[in-house]
């Protein structure tokens, strides 16, 4: 049976839109999120948001300051009670269907029924809502929490791939990956097999050492010849010592993509020097932001020190707040990340 359209359209040309042209578009967004997705079908937002602020209120961006945040401890599971995560899942019930989808959309699932069947209509609803993967978060505050994904989410991750070999300026044709993330469900080795997917790019997936070991690594990059090391900065600092210490060749090697921790100038500086004194010429390093409950990541652009992080408007809102009163921060000051969510199924989260 062909699938149908499972996604919000992602916006062609997503990186130079402008500030104007993407508050439009993130406004109707998340009119139409809220509206038809993570209210009627959030268990937790239905309750939390639902019942006490009304999507009608939710008229501009400038709104979203009265949706209650969301925390870590209302998220995480406890011993008392294991399934908490559960609550932020997408579970459409034909009930809540009928009840709060519009009548185009009702349409759309009619169409499906007459030409397919009730079976090939349920079998489409389950393409969108099923979960089919998960992230863990790495459980250093709380129980590690699952963040389900069905197809959507697993496209919008590819795309999200696509989008920061983009950005790092990753020659499809020619450039080759090599990942050192540790094989685990978390979101930094996925994001690294998507990324090598949706930029049509040769990425070999290591596992890190305890999967593959330090030496067999070594013996990989010297195979593959990668244009871009991809990893925990601590364990790519580990292989490079490694691979200066057997005199090994990386004249090949443009740049690293560093995540799962701080990137600090200091080590910037050193890794660079590193990579230079075994033959790679000005190479990049380039810190890569992400957290499971977002389930995607972000790139800075290949700059010569920090540059910021490119964020994906179309998927998202983000906002910089106070964390003592709650409100926006002006241009340029520092404050706390707060996340929406503006497509996707499976796990959502707002703010």
């Amino acid at each position: 049976m062909p699938r149908g359209k499972m996604s919000p359209p992602f916006v062609r040309n997503w990186d130079t839109k402008s500030p104007d042209e993407y508050r439009a578009i993130q406004a109707e967004r998340l009119r139409s999120f809220l509206r038809y997705q993570v209210l009627p079908f959030s268990p937790h937002y239905r309750k939390a948001v639902g019942e006490t602020v009304g999507i009608d209120s939710i008229r501009s961006l400038d709104d979203v300051a009265r949706l209650p945040f969301t925390t870590k401890e209302m998220i995480a599971p406890t011993k008392e009670d294991p399934q908490r995560p559960r609550d932020f899942v997408l579970q459409p019930t034909r009930e809540l269907i009928q009840a709060h989808w519009p009548l185009s959309m009702k349409l759309q699932l009619l169409f499906w029924k007459l030409r397919f069947g009730e079976q090939g209509m349920k079998d489409r609803l389950a393409e969108e809502y099923r979960p089919i993967s998960a992230f863990f978060t790495t459980g250093r505050s709380a129980l590690p929490t699952a963040f389900l994904l069905t197809r959507v989410d697993l496209a919008i991750l590819e795309e999200v791939g696509r989008r920061i070999m983009q950005v790092a300026r990753v020659d499809s044709a020619e450039d080759k990956l090599v990942s050192l993330f540790p094989y685990a469900p978390h979101l930094a080795f996925w994001q690294v097999y998507y990324a090598g997917v949706g930029g049509t790019i040769f990425a070999l997936n290591t596992g890190g050492g305890k999967v593959l070991g330090t030496e067999a690594i070594l013996q990989a990059i010297q195979k593959v010849r990668p244009a871009f090391l991809v990893g925990i900065p601590g364990y790519i600092y580990h292989v490079l010592r490694e691979a200066h210490a057997a005199g090994a060749d990386l004249s090949f090697v443009k740049g690293l993509a560093l995540g799962g921790d701080q990137v600090t100038p200091g080590y910037r500086a050193r890794v660079k020097e590193l990579l230079e004194s075994m033959g790679s010429r000005r190479p990049r390093v380039q810190s890569v932001l992400g957290f499971t409950e977002a389930r995607k990541c972000w790139t800075e652009c290949p700059g010569e020190g920090e540059s910021g992080f490119h964020t994906y408007p179309d998927l998202e809102l983000i906002e910089i707040v106070d964390p003592e009163t709650g409100k926006p921060v002006g241009e340029g000051e520092t404050g706390e990340l707060v996340y929406t969510s503006l497509a996707g199924r499976g796990s959502c989260v707002v703010r």
